[in-house]
């Protein structure tokens, strides 16, 4: 056997695999002012990957036993990746050295994630699409809690790990069903048990598994509520690539299923498909109708879905309002009261400054009416501060 040419439609791959090991060993005897020589050689290597995606090019063959499918798809598929890898290795380093995150781990997280993505490309079977999947989500929940000493990647990271899983079983779900009705895993075998027979109701039930699993991975809606705490949480280089990486991963796993696994029964899932966008579609117009509908039934007086809960929110502010105005009006009567009392005490004491000059006479000198005004206006300290203020 010639594994030269067995192997050699796998170029890429095996350059990315290889890659991963190199960076890796070289973070562990790197010293800390040194790790800027992983950034040099992750694009080395990224950029020998992009230039054996040409290479590989019109090959169009199926490897490892029908699990493995290298087509002009799957190597443009790559090429993106590698792309998409380089420009996310050149924007990282200096965020990552401001905050004294690791380099090293930051590098070998994305090399592990692209890596996934390219397996992703060329899976020609259903066990081997969901390897290349995890593959690739997993170091992507790292990347959401890279930041660990911070609280909103580290929750971030922790709905996305949630949520994530919830749709990989929700996908491999699926995939059962879909073996269980077809007898193979391979989209070729799928293919042709699907042109021979009828579609039944549980190949359809099978079909809105795989469509939930995949699109919550591309973050189509109504499954993209985690993107708001994972985007807002990991760090800015790492959400770059998450917005893009992962979903072209995802849309890889849409083609492979529903174009080469269930292409016969095309005219079946565009309706099912349809279906759940036009449900999807149709809660947020609902949404966004019944949020205008709350607005106007405040302003007017009318009902609508939320109405009444508007009113309350409206109506316990009012109360807020008034109670702060309230409190107000009350600080400003007390400092007005305690201005009063202070503007007769002055007057007061004056008056007695003015009694005792005229009992001392003139010859008493400034120095003693000086101390009769200060014993005057010293009982009561406040006094004079508070009229110092008028």
């Amino acid at each position: 056997m010639n594994y030269f040419t067995e192997l050699f439609p796998l170029l890429p791959e095996l350059i990315l695999a290889v890659l991963v090991l190199v960076v890796i060993t070289a973070d562990l005897f790197l010293r800390r002012d040194q790790k800027w020589i992983l950034t040099p050689l992750t694009i080395f290597g990224l950029v020998l990957a992009g230039i054996a995606c040409p290479l590989v090019w019109g090959t169009n063959s199926t490897l490892l036993g029908g699990f493995y499918k290298v087509d002009d798809l799957s190597v443009f598929l790559k090429g993106a990746t590698v792309v998409i890898g380089i420009l996310s290795a050149l924007f990282a380093p200096s965020y990552l050295r401001t905050r004294r995150l690791p380099l090293g781990e930051f590098n070998a997280v994305l090399l592990f994630s692209l890596l996934g993505m390219c397996v992703l490309a060329s899976a020609s079977d259903l066990i081997t699409l969901f390897l290349g999947l995890e593959l690739m989500v997993m170091p992507s929940y790292v990347m959401a809690g890279f930041h660990k000493t911070d609280r909103y990647s580290n929750e971030g990271g922790l709905k996305y790990f949630l949520l994530g899983s919830f749709a990989s079983a929700i996908l491999l779900f699926g995939i059962s069903w879909t073996f269980g009705l077809t007898g193979s895993t391979h989209l070729q075998a799928i293919a042709a048990a699907l042109g021979k027979g009828s579609v039944s109701p549980g190949l359809l039930v099978a079909i809105g598994f795989l469509t939930v699993g995949a699109t919550f991975k591309a973050a189509a809606v109504p499954f993209h509520y985690w993107t708001p705490d994972a985007y807002q949480g990991a760090p800015t280089p790492l959400t770059g690539f998450l917005s893009v990486g992962p979903k072209l991963g995802a849309f890889a796993v849409l083609i492979r299923i529903f174009v080469d696994g269930l292409g016969p029964i095309r005219a079946d899932w565009l309706a099912v498909t349809a279906a759940q966008a036009h449900r999807a579609t149709h809660r947020v117009a609902v949404g966004i109708l019944g949020r205008d509908r709350d607005v106007e039934g405040g302003a007017r007086g009318g009902r609508g879905g939320r109405t009444d809960d508007v009113r309350r929110h409206r109506r316990v502010d009012g109360q807020l309002v008034g109670l702060r105005a309230a409190h107000r009006s009350r600080q400003v009567c007390r400092l007005d009261h305690e201005r009063v009392v202070a503007r007769h005490r002055h007057r007061a004491a004056q008056d007695a400054v003015a009694a005792e000059r005229e009992t001392l006479g003139q010859g008493a000198g400034e120095e003693g009416i000086a101390v009769v005004a200060g014993a005057a206006a010293g009982a009561d300290r406040r006094t004079v501060v508070l009229t110092g203020r008028l």
